[in-house]
């Protein structure tokens, strides 16, 4: 019954008119923010007896948000299914397969996804991702990117030895961005009284220690979901690091760090005004002023500036 009371009065939060054309980041921040200004109101509320007399505030605020992050996840299933489906794709895991006979498992993949969506951590980043391959971000630039052959490309295929098939390339960029959230996964490390949890993050600034958090990480999908190539991952987890501090990451990982945050601002369908820059172009021209605080790589920047520009995006 509490928890019926709860679902109405979360789905009530979840209909709000002036929510409606929110991204799903958008919409949860919305809602916790609505949780944090009327905590007193709120608090007052939850006590009376058609809500949660029997319950304290911090267990009717739990109950709160279990119910919000189910709501969530039940919106996000569909998106993870159709990107796992479209991404984990047979020809980019040969073209990167040596003596290894395992594949990665799709079904594990969604489920591991969907499992670590639940804490705000890794969902807000896995959010992202999802967003930035569903609203086809790598697909839209990646073949103007090769037609043109300048910057972004010569570091592309050249200096990354990509030599995948042209048209698997977006494809490709979308999955190992899938592993981009696990930067900030904590998992247990090391034994006895010196276990911990740690993530990737926590090693950023130094490569030695990074590159030892990471042989733990791989081990660890590996047994979860499944052989991953190791550029797969680490083109994603690298796209987490600060290009300026550190120059040697991927040019993979250089595009899906912009791509990404480009999906945190992005909305669809969104109007422009007559004589005002379009959103892409707008976003990149902001960004490429302050690549260099952000991490981002300023020549990709200017780059897709300039096919925002010429394809009116």
């Amino acid at each position: 019954m509490e928890r019926e009371k709860m679902e109405e009065f979360v789905g009530k939060l979840w209909s709000n008119p002036a929510l409606e054309k929110a991204t799903l980041l958008k919409k949860e921040n919305q809602i916790l923010g609505f949780l944090k200004e009327n905590s007193a109101v709120l608090q007052q509320a939850f006590a009376q007896p058609n809500f949660f007399p029997g319950k304290s505030y911090d267990e009717a605020v739990r109950l709160f948000l279990t119910v919000l992050t189910d709501k969530i996840q039940l919106n996000l299933l569909p998106i993870i299914e159709q990107v796992v489906e479209s991404t984990v794709q047979s020809s980019i895991l040969q073209a990167f397969q040596k003596e290894k006979f395992v594949s990665l498992d799709k079904t594990k993949f969604k489920e591991f996804i969907l499992a670590h969506t639940r804490t705000k951590t890794l969902r807000d980043p896995y959010v992202l991702v999802l967003e930035s391959i569903s609203h086809s971000f790598y697909e839209k630039y990646i073949p103007i990117i090769l037609k043109r052959r300048k910057v972004i490309y010569n570091e592309l295929v050249r200096r990354d030895r990509l030599t995948l098939d042209p048209t698997l390339i977006p494809t490709y960029l979308s999955l190992c961005s899938l592993f981009r959230p696990l930067f900030w996964h904590k998992f247990p490390r090391g034994s006895g009284s010196n276990k911990q949890m740690i993530n990737l993050a926590a090693g950023m600034r130094d490569p030695k220690v990074y590159e030892s958090i990471l042989k733990d990480l791989e081990a660890l999908i590996h047994d979860e979901i499944g052989w991953v190539p190791d550029k797969v991952l680490h083109v994603g987890l690298e796209s987490c690091l600060n290009f300026t501090e550190r120059p040697e990451i991927s040019t993979g990982a250089r595009l899906i760090t912009i791509m990404t945050n480009r999906a945190a601002e992005y909305e669809p369908n969104q109007k422009v005004d007559k004589g005002a820059e379009t959103p892409d172009k707008s976003w990149f021209n902001i960004n490429r002023r302050t690549a260099k605080y952000y991490g981002y790589d300023v020549h990709f920047l200017e780059e897709l500036y300039q096919i925002a520009g010429e394809e009116g995006w």
